[in-house]
């Protein structure tokens, strides 16, 4: 199995790794199995640039969709240019909040108010306040 841990702090991910290598030892001791676990990727966490996620934000009240912050330890392409360029992410919600699976569906009308949220982001991105 694989699990994948992410925080926007890396002292808090290393943490919960930690507590993880903990239990699954004392579950593995518990059943007479043994676990081995492997960190088969590792990378700083790529914390979103405040001003872009201003500008997000922005967006998304003059587009008139609710604003939810979400702590992100944003893996991906954030990850490759993390400290060369700023980055910020809009997530779109997907049913039953599966995500990065087959079964991952995401309903039209949440495709096209991210959209929507992303085509002002970007024609106002250089817009003075």
């Amino acid at each position: 199995m694989s699990i994948d841990v992410r925080s926007p702090r890396d002292e808090d991910r290393k943490r919960a790794l930690a507590e993880i290598h903990v239990e699954v030892a004392r579950i593995a001791a518990a059943r007479g199995v043994k676990a081995d676990l492997t960190i088969s990727y590792d990378m700083p966490a790529a914390p979103c640039d405040k001003a872009l996620s201003t500008a997000f934000a922005r967006s998304f009240e003059r587009c008139d969709h609710p604003l939810f912050r979400l702590p992100s330890g944003a893996g991906h392409d954030a990850m490759s240019f993390r400290g060369r360029i700023p980055q910020a992410m809009v997530f779109v919600r997907c049913r039953d909040g599966v995500s990065h699976r087959p079964e991952e569906f995401t309903a039209p009308a949440d495709i096209a108010a991210a959209l929507a949220v992303l085509e002002d982001f970007l024609k106002t991105i250089g817009a003075p306040q």
